[in-house]
């Protein structure tokens, strides 16, 4: 007697290009929040989203390119939008509402900060456009390399807050004291502030001379 073979269903999917890269992103970091940084897979990502695995590079070449849209939605959830435009703000209050939204973002989701440590946000949202924030410390008299140096130590600064805290609540439940992340804040901006006055002192020397 023949036996009938069964044959499979195949399961339906969504065509990648009708899903948003937005969606996908969204999708990541509820992931992310989930499991953390180790549970965020290509095979995952796509269940969730009812696609194939192969379809997300559609959207992402790699799971390194995935991280980095993830880094750059989570800084663009909360960072401040930087005013290249002539000065409204005072520059040490936007840096330090930069500082305080960077934590924020980074301690947001489950291993967030390990997520933007290793990765290279990608600059597309508005908030993330290096130019502007360079432009706004211009604006202040800052050049350019000193403009970068001050963005640059700023996001290692709150980096490694951000890093060392989660860490902390991961091992012993302890989150860092906001008086601590707030001191460190304010004595890097007043460094800040103290490197400008003599940047402009130089140069009125110089113009002087």
């Amino acid at each position: 007697m023949p036996v009938r073979s069964r044959t499979k269903k195949k399961k339906l999917t969504k065509p990648a290009a009708r899903i948003a890269q937005h969606q996908v992103v969204r999708e990541a970091l509820a992931l992310l929040n989930e499991g953390g940084i180790d549970a965020v897979s290509t095979r995952k990502l796509a269940q969730r989203l009812g696609i194939s695995g192969p379809s997300l590079y559609w959207h992402f070449k790699n799971k390194r390119e995935l991280l980095d849209h993830m880094a750059g939605a989570m800084l663009a959830e909360h960072l401040a939008l930087p005013d290249a435009t002539p000065v409204q703000d005072d520059w040490r209050e936007w840096l330090t509402v930069s500082g305080r939204s960077m934590r924020q973002a980074m301690t947001a989701y489950r291993d967030g900060a390990e997520v933007i440590a290793s990765s290279r946000p990608t600059g597309q949202h508005p908030v993330m456009v290096l130019g502007d924030m360079i432009q706004r410390l211009r604006s202040e008299g800052f050049s350019t390399t000193e403009a970068g140096y001050v963005l640059l130590s700023l996001m290692r600064f709150v980096l490694g807050a951000a890093v060392a805290e989660q860490a902390n609540v991961r091992r012993d439940g302890v989150k860092m004291p906001e008086a601590a992340f707030e001191f460190g804040l304010a004595t890097l901006i007043l460094g800040f502030e103290a490197k400008l006055a003599q940047a402009k002192a130089r140069r009125k020397a110089r113009l002087e001379r």
